[in-house]
């Protein structure tokens, strides 16, 4: 029964997240809340990624990561480079309109989180958050 009470809590704190921002903003959320901004994010803050790593990171199917990118190019918000010494290789690199997207939208939620959380709970989440990360990234086998 306690591991049953764990996974809940695990599903109810994500979907609590979600529901704080998409009460705020529904338009906000759907961009926030999928796998195309998630990988846009990822991108922004690697400064350049390759394709696997993506894959890896995000646990996304390659070919969804290729259709992800595809639109995010598409879009202007990364651009695509190729190795000169292997074409097969690429990183992908996030352009200024996306960069200003990025922070537009982190600047959103961070306004939200505001409203709704006082400096020292806020401070609390997300010293939590990086807690609970680290614990299941030792438990995927990462450090």
């Amino acid at each position: 029964m306690e591991k049953i009470n764990k996974y809940l809590d695990l599903l109810s704190l994500g979907r609590n997240i979600e529901n704080i921002c998409k009460n705020e903003d529904e338009k906000l959320w759907k961009e926030v809340f999928s796998a195309k901004f998630e990988c846009l994010l990822l991108i922004y803050k690697l400064k350049e990624v390759s394709p696997s790593y993506l894959v890896k990171e995000l646990g996304i199917a390659k070919s969804n990561i290729a259709n992800i990118c595809r639109t995010l190019e598409d879009k202007k918000e990364i651009y695509r480079m190729v190795a000169d010494d292997d074409r097969r290789v690429i990183f992908y690199g996030v352009t200024t309109k996306g960069k200003i997207k990025v922070e537009s939208y982190l600047k959103k939620i961070d306004e939200i989180f505001e409203r709704k959380l006082d400096k020292e709970n806020e401070e609390l989440l997300g010293s939590s958050l990086r807690n609970l990360l680290s614990i299941l990234y030792l438990a995927r086998g990462e450090r």
